[in-house]
């Protein structure tokens, strides 16, 4: 009964934006500033490792220098990753139930693949 007498504006305060869409927005660009220069780096590192043997890619990778900057790639590419695909379903999933468990699968994929990429890098660097 007292929803009645509440003006239109009343009505709706609190039903607008979580202001959570820009932090979102602002870590993507973040991170894909970030991800230029470590792409860079890598795709060059890459090409110059292309015809190196296994103990050669070992040793580059032991460089304290290549084993930060694989440390640095590895959790922006897949934050990064993430973002952009998480954006891809809350956009075209319109089940929210189904929008949860993609979003929930996909975050537990990336962060398991992340972590196995992290072990296996300081693995080779510290182990081998």
């Amino acid at each position: 009964m007292a929803e009645n007498f509440k003006t239109r504006l009343k009505r709706v305060k609190g039903l607008g934006s979580a202001h959570a869409g820009t932090a979102g927005w602002v870590a993507l660009r973040i991170s894909a500033l970030t991800l230029i220069p470590l792409t860079f780096w890598f795709v060059y590192a890459v090409l110059h490792l292309l015809h190196s043997d296994y103990t050669e890619v070992i040793h580059w990778l032991k460089n304290p220098i290549n084993t930060l900057l694989i440390l640095l790639l590895i959790p922006f590419t897949f934050y990064h990753s993430y973002g952009g695909l998480k954006e891809v379903i809350e956009d075209y999933v319109h089940n929210e139930f189904w929008k949860i468990c993609w979003i929930i699968k996909l975050k537990l994929f990336f962060i398991l693949l992340a972590v196995a990429d992290i072990f296996a890098a300081l693995y080779i660097c510290f182990k081998l």
